[in-house]
């Protein structure tokens, strides 16, 4: 039998999977419709080259004269409009479908969580809720509602940027020809929207869905889990929340394109029991799998490497010197139109600018590489935690600028009794305290082993 973190993850892949195929196909019409768009602008093109070969230099003038302008503008909102409307439709189908399958999602996974094996022959009682009514809930299908209203902004907002490219491009002295990929990418940031409208509504529509069920069987569900997928495309802010719990009362807000869970946090059966006066704790089978590790416990576990990866070089600096919790990664928001979110908060929200200026600039010294390099000697990413590991108490720029005075101006220099190509960098610190900066030096390579700290030089 899977476990329910496996469930969860089955589950929440079999939405993406309906989603992704259906932005395949909203793609293939968005296609349809540029095809027609650009139709009329090479149209204007041969106008444009007609006109040039007689010697006539078309301009502003010759783009506003008989509406030239105005004709593309128009069908361009008509073919966005007609995509919008497409693209409203499937959504509303995908969230019905979704809705559908995440009250079934809730019920199963609640069971689980239950953990009561059927020999036991205890009937649970699931108060089912109208799918229907869900939907209606969601308000995706309701005449003004957000979605409708941001879906019918894609063919405005792409009308004007489409007519601004052309604008820029003739007062470039470009023809329509050489227009169309300026106008083309103008569009394509519509396209983007609306895929991100499409699976974060998809998304949404699911975990409401989830969280009504929880709410209709408070007798059994007492709250909800936030999962993730915890892989590297989990943003920061999801990776924090992943394994927090909440009451059913507490909405799951996050941000678009989200696909965390809401996963049932179910009452053990000692705790039903006692709201009955019965005692139900030899049903408890597994207490100890109720508990979702944290993210945190679980991005500790990762290599440093794939950790630089998901916070960026900067905020894992400070998250390793201590400079910042976890749970800081994560921020709340508000949208007048969708309610309360979750975004990732900058490193200046969490340390303050003048501290993740400094990140940042440590950070940069490592150019994209694993390594940073001071005078020829190379500090790893990988050391560079170990250090960090051994002596906590030391930051990045002490570790900076000791590396420096140690390479360049160390008080001694101690080589290895049993390796001669290391040799140990006595250098003392502001408080007079000795450290060691272990280099190994090859015919090719300078590398710093590790930083310790010295009783005396040479000791």
């Amino acid at each position: 039998m899977p476990s329910i973190q496996d469930f969860v993850q089955d589950f929440r892949n079999r939405i993406l999977a309906r989603e992704r195929k259906a932005a395949s196909e909203m793609v293939r019409v968005y296609a349809s419709a540029w095809e027609r768009i650009k139709r009329r602008i090479y149209a204007l093109n041969a106008e444009y080259e007609r006109l040039a070969a007689k010697g006539q230099q078309p301009g502003l003038t010759w783009v506003y004269q008989s509406q030239r302008a105005i004709q593309l503008k128009l069908q361009i909102s008509k073919e966005l409009n007609t995509f919008a409307a497409y693209t409203e439709r499937e959504i509303t189908q995908l969230q019905e479908q979704a809705v559908k399958e995440s009250l079934a999602f809730a019920e199963q996974a609640s069971v689980m969580g239950l953990d009561l094996k059927p020999e036991y022959g205890v009937d649970i009682r699931w108060n089912k809720i109208n799918h229907q009514a869900v939907i209606d809930m969601v308000g995706a299908n309701q005449p003004g509602s957000p979605l409708s209203v941001l879906l019918s902004s894609i063919a405005s907002a792409g009308a004007l940027d489409a007519q601004n490219a052309l604008i820029q491009g003739v007062l470039l002295g470009y023809n329509p020809r050489k227009i169309a990929p300026m106008i083309r990418d103008a569009l394509g940031i519509q396209l983007d929207r609306a895929l991100t409208i499409s699976r974060t509504e998809v998304l949404r529509a699911s975990r409401e869905a989830a969280q009504e069920a929880y709410k209709a069987n408070d007798a059994v569900v007492k709250g909800w889990v936030w999962l993730s997928a915890l892989d590297d495309r989990v943003c920061p802010s999801c990776w924090a929340m992943h394994g927090t719990e909440y009451p059913n009362s507490e909405p799951f807000a996050s941000h678009p394109n989200c696909r965390c869970t809401p996963a049932p946090l179910t009452y053990t059966w000692e705790e039903i029991g006692a709201r009955y006066g019965v005692d139900l704790s030899d049903l408890d089978q597994m207490e100890g799998d109720r508990k979702y590790k944290t993210g945190e416990e679980v991005f500790r576990s990762l290599s440093e490497a794939e950790q630089r990866k998901i916070l960026g070089p900067a905020k894992w600096l400070a998250w390793k010197e201590g400079k910042l919790e976890f749970s800081q990664l994560s921020k709340r928001t508000w949208s007048a139109d969708w309610g309360p979110g979750r975004a990732q908060a900058s490193l200046k929200e969490i340390v303050g600018g003048n501290e993740a200026n400094y990140y940042k600039r440590f950070a940069d010294k490592f150019l994209g590489r694993d390594y940073m390099v001071e005078s020829g000697v190379r500090l790893t990413y990988e050391r560079l935690g170990h250090i960090y590991d051994r002596h906590p108490e030391v930051n990045a720029s002490v570790i900076n600028d000791l590396m420096k005075k140690a390479i360049l101006m160390p008080d001694e220099i101690v080589q290895s009794n049993s390796d001669p190509t290391v040799n140990m960098h006595y250098v003392a610190d502001s408080d007079g305290k000795y450290w060691s900066f272990v280099i190994k030096t090859l015919h090719d390579d300078t590398f710093v082993l590790t930083v310790r700290r010295a009783h005396d030089k040479g000791k």
